[in-house]
């Protein structure tokens, strides 16, 4: 009987009992909370998942690496500005420099010009046929034009189609220095010089201000060489020279006087060559000066290394001139004391002959420059009549006559090569290709 009792007592609900009874009670609760996710899910274990990283999102920290539930608007960052380099320059090459003669836009040409039809100017068929004879890194020719818009046109105020000729034909620079270069006054060299900058044009020797007149302004930084490049006026008609005192500012015109400090100026402010185109000498001459000479080599003395002359309309001769360094060595200076007139409305033998020149400069890292043979290009200006107008083309002397060119206009391009060979050869220029 006590044997029955002992075992009753262990049949009984001992504390281990109670404890095991109350797990399985939390378990099977847990479950019947469970049970609604499961009956969405496919998987049993991803929804068993799915609640843990549920409650962990609840109870661990934040990590940077997490991707919140929602994401917050977050301010766009300004992006940093992306600095270009400048081009490197090069340490050492080759430029080119073309120079012309004349243009002079005048009351036939000026006529040649002009559409009835569109009542506008055109010229830039008259330079087309010498396009690639301009062709350079710096190419300048003389304007004997002043471009005032609304003046009336004459022999010296030309249309502002002037300047987009030029730049078709591959010319760059423009020197506006000449005698009558100042009778419209400041405000018509004004602008002159902002009707060849529209056209995309650099404008030397006349000035709108003192600022770019300055000796810096006039250097131009072509691949890895700085070349100066200035112009000067030798013989200012009165009328001009009265507008300019009145202007109150001598420097918008540069005179021949003040061209030997300018060479210095420009040589002390970084320039490794330099330039200088001169408007001087007298009409019809076809040899220069006694005063041209003079100046050419006081030019050069001051550092000058090439010299281009216009003024005359006639192709005069070109040679070296030599001087003595500040240390000693000599220098030789290029010097060419007219090129001729590329363009007018004369006919004379001498007034359609003209010459391009064109120079090749040399520099290294160590800082010498050296000039190349310097060469020339004769030029004719041919004058034909279509509908009973005249028309003007710019040809390359030593090239074979155009079809459709008379007899006679065939002999005077002739006669302008022999011209201009005979005042070029066997001086310092050589004839080019």
């Amino acid at each position: 009987m006590r044997e029955k009792q002992k075992l009753k007592r262990h049949r009984g609900w001992t504390l281990g009992s109670w404890l095991m009874a109350l797990v399985t009670l939390a378990v099977l609760i847990a479950l019947w909370m469970v049970l609604p996710k499961l009956t969405q899910r496919a998987d049993i274990s991803s929804a068993l998942v799915g609640t843990v990283e549920d409650w962990a999102s609840q109870t661990a920290k934040p990590e940077s690496t997490r991707r919140p539930a929602a994401v917050a608007a977050v301010p766009t960052a300004v992006p940093t500005p992306r600095v270009t380099a400048p081009p490197a320059v090069p340490r050492s090459g080759t430029v080119t420099l073309t120079f012309g003669g004349t243009v002079a836009v005048e009351t036939n040409v000026r006529q040649s010009g002009y559409y009835r039809d569109t009542g506008k100017y055109d010229f830039s068929e008259i330079l087309a046929p010498a396009v690639g004879v301009f062709q350079g890194d710096l190419s300048l020719v003389s304007l004997e034009n002043l471009v005032v818009p609304d003046a009336k046109m004459t022999k010296l105020v030309a249309p502002e189609a002037v300047m987009p000729m030029l730049r078709r034909a591959g010319i760059r620079q423009v020197a506006l220095g000449f005698g009558r270069c100042f009778e419209q006054g400041q405000a018509g060299a004004a602008a002159t010089i902002a009707a060849a900058q529209d056209a995309g044009l650099t404008p030397v020797g006349l000035y709108a201000d003192a600022e770019s007149a300055a000796p810096e302004a006039q250097i131009l930084q072509i691949g890895g060489l700085k070349v100066a490049l200035l112009h000067g006026t030798a013989n200012l008609t009165s009328a001009s020279s009265k507008a300019l005192k009145k202007s109150g500012n001598p420097d918008l015109v540069t005179g021949t006087g003040a061209l030997a400090e300018r060479i210095r100026a420009v040589k002390a402010a970084g320039a490794q060559f330099v330039a200088v185109s001169v408007h001087w000498g007298a009409e019809g001459r076809t040899s220069p000066t006694k005063a041209q000479k003079t100046l050419a080599q006081q030019l050069a003395a001051a550092g000058a290394d090439l010299i281009i002359g216009n003024g005359s309309r006639r192709v005069q001769p070109a040679e070296w001139l030599f001087t003595q360094s500040a240390d000693g060595t000599q220098r030789q200076t290029l010097c060419c004391y007219c090129l001729g007139c590329l363009l007018s409305d004369s006919r004379e033998a001498g007034a359609v002959a003209s010459a391009v020149v064109r120079v090749q400069v040399s520099y290294d890292a160590s800082g010498l420059v050296a000039m190349g043979q310097p060469t020339y290009t004769p030029m004719y200006l041919w004058l034909y009549k279509q509908d009973s107008a005249n028309n003007y083309r710019l040809l390359r002397a030593d090239q074979p006559a155009p079809d459709g060119m008379e007899s006679s206009q065939a002999k005077a391009m002739q006669n302008a090569l022999k011209n201009v060979r005979k005042a070029l050869d066997g001086g310092a220029l050589v004839q080019g290709q």
